[in-house]
């Protein structure tokens, strides 16, 4: 068997069988029983009845687990602690890499079912902290296969296969209407104001696509802070608005626990005073308020997220991303894990005893304090080629608080003016940077900068420490804000950055499109 559909078989009904011989053998032999009276033995895969005398019987399982329609993860008692005692052994564990190959983005198969057995649960979170590869499976609707009620479980069991099997496919995804300029700003006397940048035109988009789908050198998105405020017209006021705050926004927020508040406050400085006049404590508590993780990623993380897939799908494989953000909230990370995308995770650490140095979380593994960044080679990235491996997500002035392992860190932000100076006047940045990251960036990238403005010491912090007193960037690099002041105009001019006017809603929007017509072309040329 091939795990491709037999003569006979019918492809929406298509079952594989996943199960541990220590905790399952029995009822998983049980359970092949009676899916196969009901859908036809030629449609259930089940080691022991399907594999072929003589045959590369590790092929076969990967291949069947990820082209069966309907993949049954059996998780008996210790499913999870076997898998991670095995996962640092050097021997393969082949359920492992069965439930890998079912969640693989290439994968056939549509829906992948947690069935528990004999009185287990699902597994925490915690128990495959290092097994990121098979935390997807944690997000599934799970069944109970319960001994004393095996034959109504079953039943119900075989009702949901028969149910996924009527479903239609889902539907391709739907082309993106060209999308509509936005509405220029007005002023504060009504008239409308007029950007200092032109939009994006299509020789942008052009020379941005090839440089992508090239693949001869690094496109580094670089988030600012529209891009949690890119998808809407209303203003983020509180934590119970739904979405995650901008910098001018969450500026705001802090501003109004001073009396008098600035009339146009800036992040650093206002944070600076709050932490003067209020104290670090209510700082903090209050950016914890602020900064929630239950906020909708927006279009961008989302645009960002699904890149990877989106490649796959236009012919160009294992195309990954270096991201830098200096945004603090979790939204990124969150649409990475909603598209069930792999990525590592960099984060700077500002405060407590290993201040100024990055973690490593990744995305198989457990999280590594980088104690010496010069000679750290744990990250997938390929310095001499250059290429990413795997998507890293580097968080340059910190983040909320870890939910990947507790007490790396906490009130992690690089916010305050004091911050900033401490930021500036540190060890030289190749001590701090791991020398992977810092190789790429300096090196083989062009830049993305989505949402950022002359105002953010985020931004000219990060390139002065990363560049020096140049503060430019090799490659060709562009700029996307959505109202782009004269002053950002001078400020991109200066350091070799085209800029451009559009929300980033609508310019990743169009960026999408792009890649889709010029992948299409490159296929109708043909090499």
């Amino acid at each position: 068997m091939d795990g491709t559909v037999p003569a006979g078989g019918d492809a929406t009904t298509r079952i594989f069988i996943s199960y541990r011989k220590a905790d399952a053998s029995g009822w998983a032999g049980r359970l092949y029983d009676r899916l196969a009276a009901r859908f036809g033995a030629e449609n259930v895969f089940f080691d022991e009845a399907s594999l072929e005398a003589g045959a590369k019987w590790r092929d076969q399982l990967r291949s069947g687990s990820s082209s069966a329609a309907i993949f049954l993860a059996l998780i008996g008692p210790q499913w999870a602690a076997i898998m991670a005692e095995r996962a640092g052994g050097a021997e393969e564990d082949q359920v492992r890499a069965e439930v890998e190959a079912a969640l693989r983005r290439d994968s056939q198969v549509r829906e992948v079912i947690p069935a528990l057995i004999l009185g287990a649960s699902m597994p925490r979170e915690t128990e495959l902290r290092s097994l990121g590869s098979v935390r997807q499976l944690l997000r599934r609707q799970a069944i109970e296969l319960r001994p004393p009620h095996w034959e109504d479980d079953v039943e119900a069991l075989i009702a949901r296969i028969e149910e996924i099997a009527a479903a239609p496919p889902p539907p391709p995804p739907p082309s993106l209407p060209d999308p509509a300029p936005d509405p220029p700003p007005e002023t504060p006397d009504g008239e409308t104001a007029r950007s200092e940048a032109p939009p994006p035109d299509q020789e942008h988009y052009d020379a941005l696509v090839r440089t992508l789908l090239d693949g001869h050198s690094l496109v580094v998105p670089f988030l600012g802070p529209e891009a949690n405020s890119s998808d809407r017209t209303e203003p983020w006021r509180d934590p119970e608005s739904g979405y995650s705050p901008d910098g001018g926004e969450l500026a705001a927020f802090l501003a109004a626990m001073l009396d008098p508040a600035p009339p146009s406050p800036e992040l650093a400085k206002v944070s600076q005073n709050v932490l003067l006049e209020v104290g670090e404590l209510d700082l903090f508590l209050t950016l914890r308020r602020a900064l929630p993780s239950t906020c909708p990623p927006s279009s961008v993380h989302r645009f960002l997220a699904a890149y990877p897939s989106t490649m796959t799908k236009l012919g160009f494989a294992d195309r990954y991303q270096l991201i830098v953000t200096t945004n603090y909230d979790d939204g990124l990370e969150r649409a990475f894990e909603d598209a069930e995308e792999p990525f590592d995770l960099a984060v700077y650490v500002a405060r407590g005893p290993n201040r100024g140095r990055f973690v490593h979380v990744p995305f198989d593994g457990e999280p590594q304090l980088i104690a010496d960044a010069n000679s750290y080679t744990g990250f997938p990235v390929d310095v001499i080629t250059p290429r990413v491996e795997r998507t890293v997500i580097m968080k340059v002035h910190g983040a909320v608080d870890s939910r990947r392992g507790p007490g790396l860190w906490r009130d992690n932000f690089v916010i305050t003016e004091d911050d900033y100076i401490e930021y500036m006047r540190g060890a030289d940045v190749e001590s701090i940077v791991p020398f992977e990251l810092l190789s790429s960036l300096r090196d083989y990238s062009h830049y993305l900068f989505l949402g950022h403005s002359i105002h953010d010491w985020s931004l000219r912090v990060f390139l002065k420490r990363i560049f020096g007193e140049h503060q430019k960037p090799r490659g060709t690099s562009w700029a996307i804000q959505r109202d782009p002041t004269a002053l950002d105009r001078s400020f991109w001019q200066s350091i070799d950055v085209d800029v451009g006017a559009t929300s980033l809603e609508a310019y990743v929007g169009e960026l999408g499109e792009s890649l889709a017509r010029a992948a299409a072309a490159r296929t109708k040329a043909g090499p």
